[in-house]
């Protein structure tokens, strides 16, 4: 069932999105970047982001397996797209379920009520998420360099109108 997030899911939110992170991003990111995700941080950074991005959470038997962030962008950088998924994250364990799809098509369905152009970003590496966002309709409109952790980290931007 997907609901809106709220303050009470922060906890999970904050151990889903460092439990995947350290999988997904092993040898992307710098390991001192995964081996100092933290708990507490997290949670404070998800209670931040409640007040000025939405957050979709996809739960199964009472517990929250997944999340997605999105909102307006504030970047200059493909200026059209005024919307934006920040984030979308799923269990290791509960993945390759149409969790991910669910969350992705819910997110773009409420941003495009006043988003025409919504995007996000994406590790070049991480092609089974670029494969992912393609088989949702999504397309590459772009691509950048950002420095994470003191290493230069390719990534693409992907869009749908």
């Amino acid at each position: 069932m997907i609901r809106s997030g709220n303050a009470r899911d922060a906890e999970t939110i904050a151990s889903i999105k460092i439990d995947t992170w350290r999988k997904t991003y092993l040898n992307i990111f710098p390991d001192s970047i995964l081996d100092n995700l933290d708990v507490k941080q997290e949670t404070q950074r998800y209670l931040q982001n409640l007040k000025d991005r939405q957050v979709l959470v996809y739960e199964e038997n009472g517990k929250v397996i997944a999340y997605c962030y999105f909102g307006e962008r504030k970047q200059e950088e493909f200026y059209q797209y005024s919307g934006e998924v920040f984030a979308l994250y799923v269990e290791s364990d509960c993945q390759k379920r149409g969790v991910g799809t669910e969350l992705l098509k819910e997110a773009i369905k409420q941003l495009s009520q006043t988003h025409s152009h919504i995007l996000l970003w994406c590790a070049k590496e991480n092609t089974r998420a670029i494969s992912f966002y393609k088989k949702n309709g999504l397309d590459i409109i772009g691509e950048k360099i950002e420095n994470i952790g003191g290493k230069n980290v390719e990534k693409v931007a992907l869009g749908i109108s």
